[in-house]
């Protein structure tokens, strides 16, 4: 279970005290995620979900709540913040900096179709257009410099094989960071992972609810966020890429927003980079884990996964198909 910091029955009485939503009637920690401890949490009102931050400052988490403010009233549906009978948004709870949103209808897609994608994709599309005009800006704490800091305590922790495919990649990326960083750039979403999205089933189809977990946020180069979603929901069992779904995923975004001809030569390197991004969070999360309370599974952020698909886009350029 991903829970860092437990809350006791009476604790989280108390602190729904503070806000109207009722009684409580059950709650349980959530298993997915690696940054926040997160809960369900069931009233006599309706369904909720807890977090506490156990790493963001305030001042992070009143951006990622005002982004949130701003999606809904762009009509991306994402979560809403509850706020307390006081109206701040924002209360502690066992010492850590605690948010209550509303819990929206919907499921983690399991077996991803074409239409997963298209409306994945269109959705993420009409994300970056609607932040276009967000004032408010966050830096990536994971950019490459971070990439290269962390890199440095995993080194000594590597097998040779996954030691000189990580100095190689790095050294490639690092090359290649002049030309991504002229790429438009704008927020994105930064973990838009199948498991932080919700569908319903409407006449036997799937249909997107909404995008969770805004709490990665950041600017970035906005090719960077449909790599990512390519990456999670468009590859086979097999390690290699499903070219139905990545097409459907590009042409779908592609008519909301339209790849520049830059974007398109740098795709497979922004794919790597997001690869890679993501092999190396999984690499520190295994070789220097945070203390949790609970058990926490390894197989569910294996990083050979992501060595594999870091390896596929190297050994062959993902075609964009217009």
């Amino acid at each position: 279970m991903s829970v860092f910091t437990p809350v006791s029955e009476q604790q989280l009485i108390d602190h729904l005290s503070h806000y109207s939503v009722g009684k409580l009637l059950a709650y349980q920690g959530i298993a997915a995620g690696v940054e926040n401890s997160n809960f369900f949490v069931t009233t006599d009102q309706g369904e909720f979900v807890l977090t506490l931050f156990e790493a963001h400052g305030v001042k992070k988490i009143h951006f990622y709540l005002g982004l949130m403010e701003h999606l809904n009233t762009a009509g991306i549906p994402t979560t809403k913040p509850v706020p307390a009978k006081q109206g701040e948004q924002i209360r502690e709870l066992n010492a850590r900096p605690a948010v209550f949103i509303e819990r929206i209808n919907g499921a983690n897609p399991d077996t991803i179709t074409a239409t997963h994608c298209e409306q994945i994709a269109a959705m993420l599309g009409r994300f970056h257009l609607a932040t276009t005009c967000y004032p408010e800006t966050m830096p990536n704490e994971f950019d490459h410099d971070w990439q290269l800091a962390c890199a440095q305590t995993l080194l000594p922790k590597l097998s040779a094989a996954d030691a000189t495919l990580l100095q190689s990649e790095l050294a490639y990326q690092s090359d290649m960071q002049k030309q991504m960083l002229a790429l438009p750039t704008g927020i994105i979403h930064g973990d838009l992972f199948r498991d932080n999205t919700l569908f319903i089933e409407r006449q036997k189809q799937p249909e997107l609810s909404a995008i969770l977990d805004l709490y990665t946020a950041c600017n970035d180069v906005l090719l960077m966020d449909l790599a990512i979603v390519l990456n999670d929901w468009c590859f086979q069992g097999n390690g290699q890429i499903d070219a139905l779904l990545a097409t459907a995923l590009i042409k779908s975004y592609q008519a909301i927003r339209p790849l520049l001809e830059t974007e398109k030569a740098l795709f497979n390197a922004v794919l790597r980079a997001a690869a890679l991004r993501f092999w190396i969070l999984r690499l520190d999360l295994k070789y220097n884990p945070r203390a949790r309370y609970g058990e926490f599974s390894g197989n569910d952020y294996n990083p050979d996964e992501y060595r594999q698909k870091l390896l596929t886009h190297i050994s062959q350029n993902c075609e964009i198909i217009i």
